[in-house]
């Protein structure tokens, strides 16, 4: 964007039908620059005998990049390991994480990954609790709100930099 002020990691889904909400991110001066939801698996061999096990296996293992062993709650797709490497590795500022009621398998370990996020890198986070898909459930202004104040949070803490 032409004014990057603020570089923010995107936790969850986002609202489908009001994809604007990034658009409005961009007008405050913050990109999403990494999410963790759509993030690919690392390629493994498939023993085609047991297709079950490799889907369990795929399930489990296979869907954090080799971030991590399996042990550790994953956020949306990424370990969490993973998602703190890649929050250094793109400079993020802030993250919004954004927990769809629709959606309960993505949001699973979102309010784990934020706690983390806050405690191992003093990383400001704006929790959203919304639906992504029924827009008759959606606040769309009190969204906008918590983003506003988001925003001069990050402002704030640019400025003590």
């Amino acid at each position: 964007i032409p004014v990057e002020k603020h570089r923010i990691l995107w936790v969850g889904l986002p609202p489908y039908f009001d994809m604007g909400l990034f658009n409005y991110l961009e007008s405050q001066g913050a990109v999403s620059v990494m999410e963790t939801t759509f993030s690919p698996g690392k390629p493994f061999a498939i023993n085609s005998s047991d297709p079950l096990r490799i889907l369990a296996e795929k399930q489990f293992w296979g869907f954090d990049l080799g971030g991590s062993d399996g042990t550790e709650i994953r956020c949306g797709g990424l370990g969490g390991s993973q998602v703190l490497k890649m929050a250094k590795e793109y400079h993020i500022d802030g993250v919004v994480v954004y927990a769809s009621r629709s959606c309960r398998a993505v949001s699973i370990g979102s309010k784990h990954m934020s706690q983390r996020l806050k405690d191992e890198m003093d990383m400001p986070v704006v929790y959203i609790e919304a639906d992504m898909t029924d827009p008759r459930v959606y606040p769309g202004t009190q969204i906008r709100d918590q983003i506003d104040t988001f925003i001069e949070l990050l402002d704030m803490r640019a400025t003590v930099r």
